[in-house]
């Protein structure tokens, strides 16, 4: 799926509002390698891999740039006005039926605005990708990512007793299995 990128370029923010009430613009940026370690380190200096990635006990470099490196893993990072705000990945989970698995985070000083940037990078890999559908699997502690799913596409499909390993409190719990389409994702107003 990440191979059907139209283009790898810089691309403004899909959809229908590329600009929010406070007159901010959107844009995206497929990270490849020269951006990863930057990347790496601001999730690690805001102390955001767990969100990244729950599996993450603590900063790994490895780790991380075993995910980059995987040549179906596409990275994409949200900007607001031109500055880095947020990071979006999918992985193909289905080829079939075109689902893709993603995870989101949104950098510290933009968690206000995660929604409407969440939304944007959904409308992106739609409007970019061969894909129908993402899959998420959200660790059933991480309160804010679901109340915030539902606003920006997400319907809840159902809980996986101790599917995700929670890092940051270093036992597994359970995880919320959620799926948009680019429909319910259309069908938001962030």
């Amino acid at each position: 799926m990440a191979g059907g990128v139209k283009s790898m370029k810089e691309h403004e923010g899909a959809g229908r509002s590329m600009k929010d009430t406070k007159g901010s613009v959107r844009s995206y940026h497929v990270l490849e390698e020269g951006a990863w370690e930057e990347v790496f380190n601001r999730l690690r200096e805001q102390d955001l891999l767990w969100a990244f990635d729950c599996q993450f006990d603590a900063p790994d470099p490895g780790h991380w740039l075993e995910i980059c490196r995987r040549p179906d893993t596409l990275l994409l990072e949200g900007r607001i006005d031109g500055v880095p705000a947020g990071l979006l990945t999918l992985l193909p989970f289905q080829e079939r039926t075109r689902c893709g698995l993603v995870g989101v985070t949104g950098y510290r000083g933009f968690f206000s605005r995660a929604d409407w940037l969440v939304r944007g990078a959904l409308l992106w890999c739609f409007e970019h990708l061969d894909c129908a559908s993402v899959l998420g699997c959200v660790a059933a502690p991480n309160h804010h990512v679901l109340r915030m799913a539902p606003r920006v596409g997400f319907r809840i499909l159902g809980t996986v007793p101790g599917a995700c390993w929670y890092g940051r409190k270093q036992r597994f719990v359970d995880g919320v299995l959620m799926l948009a389409t680019e429909e319910t994702v259309k069908n938001c107003e962030v």
